[in-house]
């Protein structure tokens, strides 16, 4: 099976997924894969009850209902990204901007193929690296690793290790994950979403921006979807 026609098959599933477990199923779903990662980014998906329920001022009861259908689906999706890319699944996250209707999953995969491998080097990666730092210094603390890639003309990934604090630790041990996870995603995507910087950086215009965390592994994982560059950036990126 050709690479197209699996990502084509990939994004088929997801929308159908969506809808019979949310009784709505996206405008889009774009799948972009750059060993180890696939990132699914959905488009324009919100149910008519969820519609009302953010009229209403109750986004965090929308969150955690998508949290809670998320955990029995995470399965289903990861399976079925082994069996078309026939690799296995280490790492899976997923975000949601409710306000813009959208989403993303990724998936960490086990490097195989090198006809996919990532970008590591692109322009203003160094910068990148220095305002999401910042942005963690206000939040918790700078991480112990930190590296950016570029998987495509319009998707970076950002990759976070080391980042709980003492408190934040404690919290997990006691068992209160979902209410550390609600706390940083709203505090943590306000920086996000607010940052003036990203555009400078990247030099086009930011659309979405995602995050998500695995608590076990103290990882995070930075999702940026922007706009195509202009057509000089692109040459001047040839050059």
């Amino acid at each position: 099976m050709e690479f197209a026609e699996k990502t084509a098959q990939m994004s088929k599933f997801i929308s159908k997924l969506l809808q019979e477990n949310f009784g709505k199923g996206p405008e889009s779903v774009h799948v972009s894969f750059s060993h180890p990662y696939v990132v699914v980014y959905i488009r324009n998906f919100m149910s008519a009850t969820e519609r009302v329920l953010m009229k209403t001022k109750n986004e965090d009861t929308v969150q955690k209902t998508r949290d809670a259908v998320m955990e029995s689906l995470t399965s289903n999706i990861t399976t079925t990204i082994h069996d078309l890319f026939d690799t296995d699944i280490f790492e899976f996250y997923f975000d949601w901007n409710l306000h813009n209707k959208t989403g993303v999953f990724v998936a960490v995969t086990q490097q195989l193929d090198h006809s996919f491998a990532i970008q590591s080097s692109f322009e203003g990666k160094n910068r990148l690296l220095e305002e999401i730092d910042l942005i963690s210094q206000s939040v918790q603390k700078s991480p112990a690793i930190q590296e950016c890639y570029q998987l495509n003309e319009r998707t970076f990934v950002n990759v976070r290790e080391g980042l709980l604090i003492p408190i934040e630790k404690e919290l997990i041990r006691l068992g209160h994950e979902e209410l550390l996870v609600l706390t940083k995603r709203n505090l943590e995507k306000k920086y996000l979403h607010s940052n003036s910087h990203f555009e400078r950086i990247l030099k086009r215009k930011i659309m979405d921006v995602f995050v998500d965390w695995n608590f076990e592994l103290d990882k995070s994982i930075i999702v940026i979807i922007t706009t195509p560059p202009q057509p000089t950036q692109i040459i001047r990126q040839a050059q």
